[in-house]
C-alpha cells in the first residue's frame, strides 16, 4: 500500500464517553493491522491525534 492512497487517508472519529478510552486503530475498522493498538489521550479540546497513521478523534459532546 502506498502512502497518500486512498485507505491511508486522515479522517476525524467522533468518540462517545462510552467509547472511551481512545485507542487507535479502532476494532471496527478494516485496517486493524496497519499499526500496533495505541491508546490516546485527548486533549483540552477532546481530540487525540493517532502518532501512526494520523486519524483524529474528538470527544463528541
Amino acid at each position: 500500500m502506498k502512502i497518500g492512497s486512498p485507505t491511508l487517508t486522515k479522517k476525524v472519529i467522533s468518540v462517545s464517553n462510552k467509547g472511551l478510552p481512545i485507542f487507535c486503530p479502532p476494532k471496527d475498522k478494516t485496517f486493524w493491522a496497519m499499526h500496533p493498538r495505541v491508546y490516546l489521550e485527548p486533549d483540552n479540546m477532546g481530540v487525540a491525534t493517532c502518532p501512526y497513521c494520523g486519524t483524529k478523534f474528538k470527544i463528541a459532546s
